[in-house]
Protein backbone atom coordinates (compact mmCIF):
# COMPACT_ATOMS: atom_id res chain seq x y z
CA UNK A 1 0.00 0.00 0.00
CA UNK A 2 1.18 3.47 -0.89
CA UNK A 3 -0.10 6.52 0.96
CA UNK A 4 -0.13 9.91 -0.78
CA UNK A 5 0.60 12.58 1.83
CA UNK A 6 -0.65 15.49 -0.30
CA UNK A 7 -4.16 14.12 -0.86
CA UNK A 8 -4.37 11.67 2.03
CA UNK A 9 -5.30 8.86 -0.38
CA UNK A 10 -4.07 5.31 -0.05
CA UNK A 11 -3.36 3.33 -3.22
CA UNK A 12 -3.17 -0.46 -3.34
CA UNK A 13 0.02 -0.40 -5.45
CA UNK A 14 3.01 1.78 -6.18
CA UNK A 15 2.04 4.02 -9.12
CA UNK A 16 5.63 5.17 -9.69
CA UNK A 17 6.76 1.59 -10.31
CA UNK A 18 3.92 1.09 -12.79
CA UNK A 19 4.71 4.37 -14.58
CA UNK A 20 8.39 3.44 -14.85
CA UNK A 21 7.33 0.42 -16.89
CA UNK A 22 5.84 2.74 -19.57
CA UNK A 23 8.76 5.14 -19.92
CA UNK A 24 9.46 6.23 -23.47
CA UNK A 25 12.59 5.07 -25.24
CA UNK A 26 15.21 7.73 -26.07
CA UNK A 27 14.09 7.70 -29.72
CA UNK A 28 10.44 8.19 -28.75
CA UNK A 29 11.40 10.98 -26.36
CA UNK A 30 13.35 12.78 -29.11
CA UNK A 31 10.44 12.53 -31.53
CA UNK A 32 7.94 13.67 -28.93
CA UNK A 33 10.08 16.63 -27.90
CA UNK A 34 10.51 17.73 -31.52
CA UNK A 35 6.73 17.80 -32.03
CA UNK A 36 5.09 20.42 -29.88
CA UNK A 37 1.50 20.00 -28.75
CA UNK A 38 0.39 22.81 -31.08
CA UNK A 39 1.95 20.93 -34.01
CA UNK A 40 -0.46 18.03 -33.64
CA UNK A 41 -4.14 17.84 -34.49
CA UNK A 42 -6.70 15.61 -32.87
CA UNK A 43 -9.86 14.47 -34.62
CA UNK A 44 -11.71 17.70 -33.76
CA UNK A 45 -8.83 19.86 -35.00
CA UNK A 46 -8.62 17.96 -38.27
CA UNK A 47 -12.38 18.18 -38.78
CA UNK A 48 -12.23 21.97 -38.33
CA UNK A 49 -9.27 22.26 -40.70
CA UNK A 50 -10.81 20.08 -43.44
CA UNK A 51 -14.41 21.27 -42.85
CA UNK A 52 -15.60 17.67 -42.50
CA UNK A 53 -17.41 15.97 -39.67
CA UNK A 54 -15.67 13.60 -37.27
CA UNK A 55 -17.76 10.70 -38.57
CA UNK A 56 -16.80 11.43 -42.18
CA UNK A 57 -13.10 11.46 -41.33
CA UNK A 58 -13.31 8.19 -39.40
CA UNK A 59 -15.35 6.56 -42.17
CA UNK A 60 -12.97 7.77 -44.89
CA UNK A 61 -10.00 6.36 -42.97
CA UNK A 62 -11.48 2.88 -43.54
CA UNK A 63 -13.29 3.19 -46.86
CA UNK A 64 -11.25 5.81 -48.75
CA UNK A 65 -7.88 6.25 -47.03
CA UNK A 66 -6.67 8.52 -49.84
CA UNK A 67 -9.32 11.11 -48.86
CA UNK A 68 -7.75 11.67 -45.43
CA UNK A 69 -4.18 12.72 -44.59
CA UNK A 70 -1.90 10.07 -43.08
CA UNK A 71 -2.28 9.78 -39.31
CA UNK A 72 -0.14 8.72 -36.37
CA UNK A 73 -1.75 6.42 -33.83
CA UNK A 74 0.18 6.34 -30.55
CA UNK A 75 0.09 3.02 -28.68
CA UNK A 76 -3.01 2.75 -26.54
CA UNK A 77 -4.65 5.80 -28.10
CA UNK A 78 -8.32 5.62 -28.94
CA UNK A 79 -8.16 8.09 -31.82
CA UNK A 80 -5.32 8.99 -34.17
CA UNK A 81 -3.34 12.22 -34.19
CA UNK A 82 -2.18 14.19 -37.21
CA UNK A 83 0.95 16.30 -37.52
CA UNK A 84 -0.07 19.75 -38.76
CA UNK A 85 2.84 20.05 -41.22
CA UNK A 86 1.95 16.66 -42.77
CA UNK A 87 -1.71 17.67 -43.13
CA UNK A 88 -0.79 20.98 -44.79
CA UNK A 89 1.61 19.19 -47.16
CA UNK A 90 -1.13 16.66 -47.99
CA UNK A 91 -3.54 19.53 -48.76
CA UNK A 92 -0.97 21.15 -51.07
CA UNK A 93 -0.64 17.86 -52.98
CA UNK A 94 -4.40 17.82 -53.65
CA UNK A 95 -5.33 21.11 -55.34
CA UNK A 96 -8.91 21.62 -56.49
CA UNK A 97 -9.00 20.54 -60.16
CA UNK A 98 -12.00 22.79 -60.84
CA UNK A 99 -9.92 25.92 -60.26
CA UNK A 100 -6.74 25.06 -62.15
CA UNK A 101 -6.29 24.94 -65.90
CA UNK A 102 -3.57 22.76 -67.52
CA UNK A 103 -2.44 25.66 -69.77
CA UNK A 104 -2.51 28.30 -67.04
CA UNK A 105 -5.20 30.86 -66.35
CA UNK A 106 -8.54 30.09 -64.85
CA UNK A 107 -10.79 27.31 -66.03
CA UNK A 108 -14.43 28.07 -66.73
CA UNK A 109 -16.36 25.04 -65.50
CA UNK A 110 -18.79 23.51 -68.01
CA UNK A 111 -22.44 23.36 -67.16
CA UNK A 112 -23.44 20.02 -65.70
CA UNK A 113 -25.55 17.87 -68.02
CA UNK A 114 -29.25 17.78 -67.40
CA UNK A 115 -32.42 19.51 -68.42
CA UNK A 116 -31.71 22.70 -70.37
CA UNK A 117 -32.63 25.97 -68.75
CA UNK A 118 -35.68 27.86 -69.97
CA UNK A 119 -33.41 30.45 -71.55
CA UNK A 120 -31.52 27.74 -73.48
CA UNK A 121 -34.81 26.19 -74.66
CA UNK A 122 -36.13 29.53 -75.92
CA UNK A 123 -32.87 30.22 -77.77
CA UNK A 124 -32.97 26.77 -79.32
CA UNK A 125 -36.59 27.09 -80.51
CA UNK A 126 -35.91 30.52 -82.03
CA UNK A 127 -32.84 29.18 -83.77
CA UNK A 128 -30.52 31.70 -82.10
CA UNK A 129 -28.04 29.00 -81.12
Amino acid sequence: MVHDETTGTTFPHDASARDAQYKATPKQSAIASSIAESDTLDLDGLSRLLHRSRATILTDRCRNPDRVPPACTPPGARYPLWIRADVLAWLREHPDPRHSHPHGGTHVPHRRPGRPTKQETVRHTRGDA
